[in-house]
């Protein structure tokens, strides 16, 4: 009787040995089906990649938008002539019309002109008020060391002086 049992569990274990065997071959038979799989699985972490890019977008873009209400309320005109500015280039980067060339042509190089002279005009007087800048402050540095340096010596030595 334990001899028919051992043989029965043997038959029983080589069965379930078998058909774990041919499950593994129809897995790896089934090419097609493990290529989807594999796609579906690159398609979901794609999804979940740009889903999370979005989220991060729509987080940044309501801060920004927060930042730019908060600067709205507190700086009104500020935000105007940012406007005016962001409008202006944008303006530059269109491309010119015939109509644009023909009309308002003379009057561009005109402005043009005038807006590098003027720019020059800027460096020009830039470059004077950082030098007249660097000389304050080397002469301020001058009077502050002057003035350290007479509280730090002896009674004595400052009146030898």
């Amino acid at each position: 009787m334990d001899q028919e049992r051992y043989e029965f569990r043997e038959v029983e274990d080589a069965r379930e040995r078998v058909a774990e065997d041919v499950r593994s071959v129809a897995y790896n038979a089934n090419v097609v089906e493990r290529g989807k799989e594999a796609a579906q699985n690159k398609i979901d972490d794609a999804k979940g990649a740009v889903m999370d890019r979005v989220q991060g977008a729509k987080d940044a873009i309501g801060s920004a938008g927060m930042r730019v209400r908060d600067v709205t309320v507190e700086n009104p005109i500020g935000m105007l002539l940012a406007g005016m500015a962001v409008g202006f280039l944008a303006g530059m980067m269109l491309p010119v019309t015939r109509f644009e060339s023909e009309r308002i042509g003379p009057m561009t190089d005109q402005m043009k002109d005038k807006m590098r002279e003027a720019g020059g005009e800027i460096v020009r007087r830039g470059g004077e008020v950082i030098k007249d800048t660097i000389e304050a402050t080397k002469e301020a540095a001058t009077a502050s060391i002057r003035t350290q340096t007479a509280e730090m010596m002896p009674d004595d030595t400052a009146s030898m002086t």
